[in-house]
């Protein structure tokens, strides 16, 4: 599952990387991206109040405030005088916060793609779905079978983002299927 930070959110989170203690003078640094709007992000830690072999990751919630929403490519790294190393990398989504926007679909692409396709399908598609494009193509030039054959796929794709948000929630996998045997 992508990692996911609403921007108007406080950063505070410790981070252990072994052999890279803030205790010997090691500093981790995070930097995010973005793959398509908005001006990269550093993130420099410091060493926890509590525990000298954590790195604390700490930005305050103006500062969050004013990033861009959309997503990142990130990577983290240690550095002790001229000495840098690469830790860890990844992609993170940074969404709008709902505390002060006045529209937001929080829809995932595959979520859109889906009611898009089942809007024209079903001939209630407004004109700007009429046009909407996915993978280069657009909807209004796919002949029915393969609008069919995209919601089948998207279907998919949706029910595999939703079984994986249930079990990251806790909940058990919508997959598994549960047999009684009564033995005689």
């Amino acid at each position: 599952m992508q990692a996911k930070l609403v921007v108007g959110d406080t950063i505070n989170f410790p981070t252990f990387v072994a052999d890279y203690l803030p205790a010997d003078g090691w500093v981790l640094h995070f930097r995010l991206i973005p793959r398509t709007a908005g001006s990269p992000i550093d993130i420099t830690t410091t060493q926890d109040a509590d525990d000298a072999t954590q790195h604390r990751a700490q930005v305050g919630a103006a500062t969050t405030a004013q990033w861009t929403a959309g997503e990142y490519s990130w990577a983290s790294w240690v550095e002790l005088g001229a000495e840098k190393y690469s830790v860890s990398s990844g992609v993170i989504t940074l969404t709008p916060d709902p505390r002060v926007v006045s529209t937001l679909d929080s829809r995932s692409q595959a979520r859109t793609a889906l009611d898009n396709v089942r809007a024209v399908i079903a001939g209630t598609a407004s004109a700007n779905v009429l046009s909407y494009t996915i993978a280069g193509r657009q909807l209004q030039r796919y002949s029915i079978t393969e609008l069919l054959t995209l919601e089948s796929k998207l279907k998919a794709d949706v029910q595999r983002e939703e079984n994986c948000a249930a079990m990251a929630s806790g909940q058990p996998s919508r997959r598994k299927t549960y047999v009684r045997l009564n033995l005689a």
